[in-house]
């Protein structure tokens, strides 16, 4: 089988440490972890150590590692063909095929969670955005297909976390939008292009749809499909508009949010608050209020309303 450069990044969890100390001790990696960052030439070396791992089998050979901070650590490492007898060694992260927060909207239903489990979901979402907002791990329009469970069962959300699931764009194919900062693909970039007084333009999603923070009109299109507890395909039903599954996701998304979910008013309003990015501090996440702010009107309440429905049980 052709090896694979591959790379994880583990999402923080609200109440566990999402670091994996033990990464590289006695799991079939290098017994003295690499932390690529105090590394001259991290190209480089990552280059010569795939070369050198070519052809090996059984367990995947271990590069390294980069710590963005005491809760997360992204692994980087090379997949050859694992046997059955070898995966109960791996950590669980490697090569992780668990379902998705998609699928556990598709396979389960409201009446299988408390109220507080479905907060707690909600919670997890946000923090992971807040994390990994500013990486190439989480795009501008993620979804919950892009969020995996940890653990499969929708009645545990406090031992759960997100592992992110995301296709790292070759630089050719990726420019940086000289107005916003973000980072859109050549493709993109060819199709939203128009002719304005002779010169062509870049239009942003903000011009086309009135989005102003594509990441957090997706965290609040997330949050409506946890309030609702279906996915966008069920939630888009009778909605008009043609045929751009981006366009109808936009307003099915603006009609629901006028709908009470079940978790709630608060809730409903950190919902629109996201949609419209309504935060008071601009629109760009990247800059510290916004982020404060963020953490401020939704992590805060959040975390307020599991800790008083888990009191009473709901």
């Amino acid at each position: 089988m052709e090896q694979r450069k591959k790379m994880r990044s583990l999402a923080p969890d609200d109440n566990a440490d999402a670091s994996d100390s033990s990464a590289g001790q006695g799991n079939g990696f290098a017994s003295d972890p690499i932390n690529i960052s105090s590394i001259e030439n991290a190209c480089v070396y990552l280059e010569s150590a795939y070369r050198r791992s070519s052809g090996q089998a059984g367990l995947p050979h271990y590069l390294g590692y980069l710590r963005t901070s005491q809760s997360c650590r992204h692994i980087f490492y090379i997949s050859p063909s694992i046997d059955s007898s070898a995966q109960d060694t791996l950590p669980h992260f490697i090569d992780y095929q668990g379902p998705t927060l998609q699928d556990l909207l598709m396979t389960s239903k409201a009446e299988d969670l408390t109220r507080s489990h479905q907060m707690r979901f909600a919670l997890k979402a946000v923090l992971a955005v807040l994390k990994f907002h500013s990486t190439p791990w989480l795009s501008d329009s993620w979804k919950t297909s892009d969020l995996l469970l940890s653990s499969p069962s929708p009645s545990a959300p406090r031992h759960s976390s997100f592992l992110l699931r995301s296709r790292l764009l070759p630089p050719a194919a990726i420019r940086s939008d000289s107005t916003t900062g973000k980072s859109v693909t050549a493709t993109q970039q060819e199709e939203d292009t128009v002719m304005v007084a002779g010169v062509a333009e870049y239009v942003t999603p903000e011009d086309r749809y009135g989005v102003y923070n594509k990441v957090l009109w997706s965290l609040g299109a997330a949050l409506l499909e946890i309030g609702h507890w279906e996915t966008f395909d069920r939630l888009r039903g009778g909605t008009g508009g043609d045929n751009n599954d981006e366009f109808n996701d936009i307003l099915t998304a603006r009609r629901l949010s006028k709908r009470k979910t079940m978790l709630g008013g608060k809730y409903d309003e950190i919902v629109r608050k996201c949609l419209r990015c309504d935060f008071g501090q601009g629109d760009d996440l990247g800059r510290r209020e916004l982020e404060e702010a963020v953490y401020g009107n939704i992590v805060c309440p959040l975390q307020d309303s599991i800790d008083k429905m888990e009191e009473l049980c709901i």
